[in-house]
């Protein structure tokens, strides 16, 4: 009985103290603007290049694709490659 005690509390305490969904959440560089209907539309902005945000919008849904005006640039997946000094 005590050790399913422990394994509740900590249980309990690892999903009260984890980061949650928004620490999950990736900004790219692209953002596809999806039309729901009349007058409403969406914004996902996770996507890494323009051909990924274009095959989102082809795939069914109406709407169009467009640079991210909240991606900062620093990530460096989507950087230069990165070159090895020699010594």
């Amino acid at each position: 009985m005590r050790n399913w005690l422990l394994a509740l509390a900590a249980l309990v305490g690892t999903t009260l103290l984890s980061p949650g969904p928004a620490a999950a959440y990736y900004e790219g560089p692209w953002c596809a603007i999806i039309d729901l209907g009349p007058g409403s539309t969406t914004q996902r902005c996770d996507f890494p290049n323009f051909e990924a945000c274009r095959l989102e919008i082809t795939g069914g849904n109406r709407g169009f694709c467009n640079h991210n005006p909240r991606w900062s640039g620093g990530s460096s997946e989507y950087g230069p490659p990165r070159r090895r000094m020699r010594r």
